[in-house]
């Protein structure tokens, strides 16, 4: 338990450095994929992440969070690039602000029902993370679909 925040801390300064790695070849990955292919595949790994943590507590998965990360290393530049010249100087950062507030909101929303979701059982112990987070697996996967629907239909 003392040691927590040291491995805590260089975990999370390993899913940075992965992250700014990752930074770098977005723009090339965006030339040979395209933006909403770059976006489909930030979502993706993000989904394919949590059913790889809801499948495995093996010390492996520890490393694998080092690409946490990743997904919004290689989304956010293409956020900022396609809101920036919709939106006009004095609003871009509001707008942004209002964006991460919604994101806040929805994960506060997924916590409050899941933490509702998770019953103590007769001899103490919590609904484990394996039986909650294919839940949120499914949720990106649906959330994956309605991307890929909804920008097909917005080419058509």
């Amino acid at each position: 338990a003392a040691e927590t925040p040291v491995v805590s801390g260089f975990i999370v300064s390993a899913m940075m450095l992965v992250s700014v790695v990752a930074g770098w070849g977005v723009l090339p990955l965006r030339r040979r994929i395209g933006t909403l292919a770059c976006f489909v595949t930030a979502l993706v790994m993000q989904t394919a992440l949590i059913f790889v943590l809801a499948a495995s507590v093996h010390p492996f998965v520890i490393a694998l969070l080092g690409l946490r990360m990743v997904p919004d290393a290689i989304a956010r530049p293409f956020i900022l690039e396609v809101v920036q010249p919709r939106i006009d100087s004095h609003y871009r950062a509001t707008y942004l602000s209002v964006q991460s507030l919604a994101g806040r909101i929805v994960l506060a929303v997924a916590l409050f029902v899941t933490a509702f979701a998770v019953q103590e059982t007769e001899a103490g112990a919590m609904l484990p993370l394996d039986v909650i987070l294919p839940w949120y697996g499914v949720a990106g996967g649906v959330l994956i679909v309605f991307v890929l629907v909804k920008s097909r239909w917005l080419k058509s």
